[in-house]
């Protein structure tokens, strides 16, 4: 259960993440070659392999998004798979590469917004760039972008994430669980559910004094499979 003993502090959350072989991104290294558009791209993975060792953290992967957002977001790619794929299946997130400038506009287009973009509008846009990278993948780049939303900061929200909240029977993220429904699927649901999501956590983190992203990460690690390295 998630209490507020329980929480990483946010020093221990930049330091957050998970035993990476570098040699699992060779291939898409390989895929992409060393042709425009996927300058961005290349520069994360290569920044990772020179510098990040065994480890990619969060202060990592936000270190190369404060200064250049595409490859902030190839590098939040890496720093979510550390196995190179999802089940075997690892070319989108190479396309995703390729289209790492691509993302970068989007970011740049919330965050230049007359008003803050609903967290729901946010990633049908980040979602739109790559078909089969989705908002597992999306929250991701949104949270390392430090975007801000309707709702309050980006955050990260995947399959952890809401197994953790649809397996709590606490009150604080009612609306987020009754939103998500209670069948075992919920992928389709994700990305209607995260606006619901961060508002909760923003009011979580207020009522604990904590950082909204420490209830996140507080929730990831109930979830994260231990074998994964992640910690």
């Amino acid at each position: 259960m998630l209490s507020r003993d329980n929480l990483l502090s946010q020093a221990a959350i930049l330091e957050f993440g998970a035993r990476h072989n570098s040699a699992v991104w060779a291939k898409h290294r390989e895929f992409l070659g060393d042709t425009p558009p996927t300058p961005a791209a290349l520069r994360a993975l290569d920044a990772y392999r020179a510098h990040c060792g065994a480890k990619l953290t969060r202060q990592h992967v936000f270190a190369m998004a404060d200064v250049d957002p595409a490859a902030g977001a190839a590098a939040a790619i890496i720093w979510g798979f550390p196995k190179g794929g999802l089940r075997g299946r690892w070319q989108p997130f190479a396309e995703a590469f390729r289209r790492a400038d691509q993302y970068a506009e989007v970011i740049e287009d919330i965050r230049s917004a007359s008003n803050k973009v609903p967290a729901r509008d946010a990633l049908n846009r980040l979602n739109a760039v790559q078909p089969g990278v989705g908002f597992a993948t999306t929250s991701k780049i949104a949270y390392f972008a430090r975007l801000p939303l309707a709702e309050g900061g980006a955050l990260i929200y995947d399959s952890n994430v809401i197994l953790s909240i649809k397996a709590s029977r606490e009150d604080d993220f009612r609306q987020t669980r009754a939103a998500l429904g209670t069948g075992t699927t919920f992928y389709h649901r994700g990305t209607a559910t995260y606006g619901a999501f961060i508002g909760e956590a923003e009011g979580l983190g207020r009522k604990w004094q904590v950082a909204p992203e420490q209830i996140e990460a507080g929730l990831f690690t109930l979830r994260a499979n231990p074998r994964s390295g992640w910690n």
